[in-house]
């Protein structure tokens, strides 16, 4: 045999996980969105259907509690049934060599099985009754959600003749997911309810030519105000815009976010898979989804950026307003892509597959996540220190040096494991790591957040005590560029964390008995970067303590000559762990005047090692 092809790889890929079972949503996302995408539509679906998609969501909510109901009523009532009926067969059962246990569990099953019937299939009657439903929409419902015995959708006639190809087959339950025999209903895939009931409308709209163009723009639209609804979870809503515009009034994104020197710019797309790219069928197909869903969307992120860097003050219209950017303060600039559905591993680590797609010859990618990978981000991580640091750990994984298999949500599941590093003894050698099993905090959560409707702590990464509320206090102050000190404490691993909590409460308790001024600092040479605090006596006003704490960090940073400098500072009866935070980002470089400054200021201190 010879070597496959990037191509065919791929394809293979591709293949492999179109039958992965997480699905391309959690349940409650599936409904969610069916609701309020197609909730738009309810006079075509009236018209066309008989019924509205909420009129759908309502029978399919109740149709699996009410079979829940049953077979658990069933399998008590055939328990408690079975030692009476045993009386009847004590003879026959010791003549089997049967126990009275043994008869009686026989019993129980023969009684609960064989009520099957009564179980798992409805009347049209019974469905209105359990649901609320009107008799009329559940007729009209099942008209177009069930399938008679021997059913095949007339494009895909020949499914499931060959046992080869037979996993990739169209399946028919996606379309129709109840059976219809002598005029009951049957369902035996509870579990796919919501994903049929978030798919199989599309194609009916998509039928519908001349309402197809009003519906793929609502799809679009939908999609856009989604991330902003998400985006406003984690930055101040007054810094989430819809739709800004270039000042020509052409669009600069779907959604952008200016944030303490932070842009982040999200182009979304309502383009998802094929079925024939999803299965691995057609390479053509796959790489011009891909085109269509994600590399259209970067080049045009990658216009708004290069608006950004080229002009000296960007002018963005938005709501019927100019807003003027001064783009000196801009530190970083985000480009993430939102698709509607997910493009699973495909889009978790681009240089993976590019030397199949050839999609980025300029090696650069995007952040590429489905709008319900980022509903979960954007709960776990709802400030923008944590989900911008998560955010450049995703980007990370691009130059790592093997191929990286995993989700968006065992990524995410590993990130609050363990911060999403690699370190080299995990890795030594390895050409390709995969990560499964990370998500399962994760689906607990959501699962006992939506399905069970509990109350239930949100997953977070181990931090040692008083790291959290720093981090969160750094993020409350008013100081430009906090954002990226927060960051940059985020970056640290669990020891060093742990070792800077306790500087900063040793400094803090050394104020507290002297009423004096003590500092600690702390450098991490590899990143060309350090960390001071300052501990400041109740005396003078607000300000003094801030012009402190900047000079300390502007004379640690030049001594050490490094690029980077975070400075900390909090004054002695502050009910904050931090008042003050200033971040120093700029190339270090010889300087007479701070030369003479550091020499005069700065007395040696005791070296500490924040391993």
């Amino acid at each position: 045999m010879g070597q496959t092809t990037p191509a065919e790889r791929l394809l293979m890929s591709a293949k492999i996980h179109s039958l992965y079972v997480r699905g391309d949503a959690y349940p409650h996302q599936f409904l969610e969105y069916a609701s309020e995408l197609y909730g738009e539509h309810d006079r075509w679906f009236k018209s066309n259907l008989g019924f509205t998609i909420n009129d759908a969501i309502q029978i399919v909510r109740a149709i699996p509690v009410e079979l829940e109901r049953r077979v658990n009523e069933s399998a008590t009532r055939a328990k408690a049934d079975a030692p009476g009926r045993a009386e009847t067969f004590l003879e026959a059962g010791e003549e089997a060599g049967l126990s009275r246990r043994e008869l009686e569990i026989r019993i129980a099953c023969d009684l609960h099985f064989g009520a099957a019937r009564q179980l798992l299939s409805f009347t049209v009657e019974e469905i209105s009754q359990i649901s609320g439903a009107g008799l009329n929409v559940c007729k009209a419902f099942l008209n177009r959600l069930s399938q008679p015995f021997g059913y095949r959708n007339p494009r895909f006639p020949n499914t499931y003749g060959d046992a080869s190809k037979a996993p990739w087959d169209y399946n028919c339950v996606d379309e129709r997911p109840f059976l219809e025999h002598e005029n009951r209903y049957w369902l035996f895939t509870n579990p796919m309810l919501t994903s049929v009931i978030f798919y199989t409308f599309y194609y009916d709209l998509m039928a519908d030519v001349a309402y197809r163009p009003r519906f793929e723009a609502s799809r679009g639209a939908y999609v856009e105000r989604k991330v902003r609804n998400y985006a406003t979870r984690v930055f101040p809503t007054e810094t989430v815009l819809l739709n800004p515009t270039y000042s020509n009034g052409q669009e600069f994104s779907d959604v952008a976010v200016l944030y303490d020197g932070k842009v982040v710019i999200f182009q979304c797309k309502a383009k998802g898979l094929a079925r024939s790219a999803r299965i691995g069928e057609n390479f053509v197909q796959l790489r011009a989804d891909m085109q269509a869903g994600i590399r259209t969307a970067f080049d045009q992120a990658l216009r708004a950026r290069k608006y950004l860097r080229d002009s000296e003050k960007a002018i963005l219209g938005t709501e019927g307003a100019e807003l003027h950017v001064e783009t000196k303060h801009i530190t970083d600039i985000y480009l993430i892509n939102v698709t509607f559905m997910p493009f699973h591993t495909m889009a978790t680590r681009f240089e993976n597959i590019e030397d199949a797609l050839g999609l980025f010859p300029e090696k650069e990618y995007p952040l590429s996540l489905s709008l319900g990978a980022l509903d979960i981000v954007s709960q776990l991580l709802d400030s923008p220190a944590r989900f911008l640091h998560y955010v450049n750990r995703r980007l990370a994984i691009e130059k790592t040096a093997f191929d990286l298999d995993a989700d968006e949500l065992d990524l995410l599941g590993y990130y609050l494991f363990q911060g999403l590093y690699f370190t080299p003894e995990e890795v030594r050698g390895a050409s390709d790591v995969a990560l499964t099993g990370f998500s399962e905090e994760i689906d607990e959560y959501v699962h006992r957040k939506y399905d069970a409707h509990q109350e239930v702590e949100r997953p977070q990464t181990p931090m040692p005590p008083g790291f959290s509320e720093l981090i969160s206090d750094i993020e409350s102050l008013p100081s430009m560029y906090r954002t990226d000190c927060a960051i940059a404490l985020l970056d640290m691993g669990g020891p060093a964390r742990s070792k800077i909590m306790e500087l900063i409460e040793t400094t803090k308790s050394m104020t507290r008995k002297d009423n004096g001024q003590h500092s600690i600092s702390l450098d991490v040479p590899d990143q060309s970067r350090g960390f001071s605090f300052l501990s400041i006596p109740n005396a003078g006003s607000e300000g003094m303590g801030f012009e402190a704490a900047t000079s300390f960090a502007m004379l640690k940073k030049y001594a050490q000559k490094l690029d980077e400098w975070f400075g900390l500072g909090w004054r002695l009866g502050s009910s904050r762990s931090v008042d003050v935070a200033v971040t120093l980002r700029f190339a270090w470089e010889k300087d007479d005047v701070m030369e003479k400054a550091v020499k005069r200021f700065l007395t040696a201190g005791r070296k500490i090692d924040p391993r």
